[in-house]
Order: C-alpha cells, then structure tokens, then sequence
C-alpha cells in the first residue's frame, strides 16, 4: 500500500498518508485535521523535490527526475484547474436560480416551465466525464522511473501516493458540489410548483 509506505517513512506527506491508511477514500485529510488541496500537494511534492536534492551531489541529478518534477507540477495545475471549473460551474447555476426567482416574484402568474430532460442533459455534459485528479500522473510517473534508483523510485511511490490522496479528496469535493446543484434545483421547482399553484 503506497499509502501506508508514506505514512510509515514520514516525510512532508506522512499526515496525509495516514489519514488515508486510518479513513480510506473517506479520509482524505491527515491526522492534524488538513485537507489535501492542489496548493498542499504541490507544496508537499516540492518538499520531497528538495529533500532528494540536497541529498544528491551537486549536477549528479538524473534528467529523468527533472521530467517527474515537470510532470508533477502539471498534475497540480489540472488539479487547481478542475476545481476552479467546478466553482464557476456553481456560480453560473447560483446566477441562474437567482435570475427565474426575480422573475417569479416580478410577475405572480408568470409560469415557469419545468427543466426540460434536454436542459437537464445539457447541465450535466457542461460537468464533463470525472476523472480521479492524479490519474493522468500515475503512468507519467511510473515511464519516467525506468532510468531512476531504488531510492528515487521509493521517492516517486511516495508523491505518487500524496496526489492520489489529493485525487480522492477533489473527487469527493467534486460529488458533494454536485450534490448541492441538485438540492438547490429541487428546491427552485419546488417553488415555481408553489407560485402555480397560488
């Protein structure tokens, strides 16, 4: 378990780790209570970066390990990325709501026609297909170790496992989001029910 690797070596993401050994998927903090935000795990990936260096000799780093440093901070970017997507995403629904509420309460008898399933469909393409945040890492990293030692392997296992903690913390962010877009929307057909019927 790579998980449980980190947690047992310590390191920048030993807290982390652990709360995935103890939680699971539900976890996705450490044991001091953190979340795993794409910010957090680039910083943690650059600690290891660092630690690795200054354990190495001057020049003696491999370009291999140069490309997983590239490859890592790219992961990150997707991850700040995705969320900043999901938060406009709910902005541009909040708006909405907001906008046929206005109009309800301008216009009494006005109705408002239910979501159609086509509008349903549409909302839910905008979403795009989920994806597990350090997804697109894993094989990046693991055609980037061929060339590396058994210590820099060990290193790569260990940020492997902090972004796929990140992962599963943004995936869980990502359905609870969801989540409250349906709620919200339930709760505006019911009200334009309500202004129907009245």
């Amino acid at each position: 378990d790579l998980a449980a690797s980190v947690a047992a070596g310590g390191g920048p993401g030993a807290d982390i780790a652990a709360g995935i050994v103890a939680g699971g998927a539900a976890g996705g903090a450490g044991r001091s209570g953190e979340v795993v935000t794409g910010q957090r795990v680039r910083a943690i990936c650059q600690e290891l970066l660092d630690e690795r260096a200054a354990l190495a000799p001057q020049g003696d780093q491999p370009a291999e390990f140069k490309r997983v440093q590239v490859v890592i901070a790219a992961a990150a970017a997707r991850f700040d990325k995705q969320l900043r997507e999901v938060k406009g995403q709910m902005q541009k629904l909040t708006a909405q709501f907001r906008e046929e509420d206005a109009l309800t309460e301008r216009w009494p008898g006005r109705v408002l026609g239910p979501r159609t399933a086509a509008q349903d469909s549409e909302t839910a393409s905008a979403a795009g297909p989920t994806s597990e945040a350090g997804s697109a890492l894993a094989p990046s990293l693991c055609g980037s170790a061929s060339g590396l030692g058994p210590e820099e392997r060990m290193e790569l296992k260990r940020i492997q496992a902090v972004v796929g903690a990140a992962g599963t913390a943004f995936n869980r962010e990502l359905r609870d989001l969801r989540g409250g877009v349906r709620e919200v929307r339930a709760e505006v057909q019911a009200l334009k029910a309500k202004f129907a019927r009245g």
